[in-house]
């Protein structure tokens, strides 16, 4: 026998198991924190930096990589430049986190000699963001407007790495906080990235080991004469 349901009867099981329906879909699409909605913006950015090229890339590529509405970008980010400089800092925090690591893997050791290998894992290392900083690094030399972006960048790093340093006790750090030191670091970063040259450094490690303690022995003596 067919029984027929009036609509008043549909539209009350509908209203009984709304709340069900929509505490499932709930926690089917939970709401991103501010932090993992800038995450996943320069995720979907690093794709498009390492395709494009920054200078050649613009906002409509990051929106439509990231999956998200052009408003939801712009609520957390304005610009390029915005996103650039957050993924870099969360490179530099990732290195840090590499540090820790190192010095776990290098109990054994202390003082300059632990230092020493510590700096030479962080260089060498392969993560997502040094393609990145390699790319970026190269843009510089192209485009003038970029370099205010990269001297911020490289201020809001040392200061990092200095209280880093500070907070470890390791005076040594310190003295590649200088424009030299500095620069070696991101010369060899840019070998690995643009030559390749990873596996002929790791395999040229003990000289790696001696220019490094060269180095530290050098602004020891700078200090004293000053």
């Amino acid at each position: 026998m067919l029984t027929i349901i009036s609509l008043s009867t549909i539209t009350s099981i509908r209203i009984l198991f709304l709340p069900l329906y929509k505490g499932k879909r709930m926690s089917k699409f939970k709401r991103l924190s501010e932090k993992e909605r800038k995450i996943q913006i320069c995720n979907a950015a690093k794709d498009v930096f390492l395709k494009k090229g920054f200078s050649r890339s613009n906002m409509e590529d990051v929106i439509e990589a990231s999956g998200m509405s052009k408003g939801g970008v712009y609520n957390y980010y304005k610009n390029l430049s915005e996103i650039m400089y957050d993924i870099m800092i969360q490179g530099m925090e990732y290195r840090f986190g590499i540090v820790e690591e190192s010095i776990k893997k290098y109990k054994q050791l202390s003082g300059e000699d632990l230092f020493v290998e510590v700096l030479i894992d962080k260089m060498l290392d392969y993560n997502e963001f040094k393609p990145i900083y390699a790319m970026f690094m190269m843009e510089i030399k192209r485009e003038d407007k970029f370099k205010k972006l990269y001297e911020r960048i490289q201020n809001d790093s040392i200061d990092m790495l200095i209280d880093f340093a500070k907070e470890n006790k390791w005076e040594h750090m310190t003295a590649f906080s200088d424009d030299f030191g500095a620069a070696l670091v991101s010369s060899v970063i840019l070998g690995v990235e643009i030559l390749d040259s990873r596996e002929t450094f790791l395999n040229n490690r003990k000289a790696f080991r001696a220019m490094i303690k060269a180095y530290i022995d050098y602004i020891k003596e700078e200090k004293k004469d000053g």
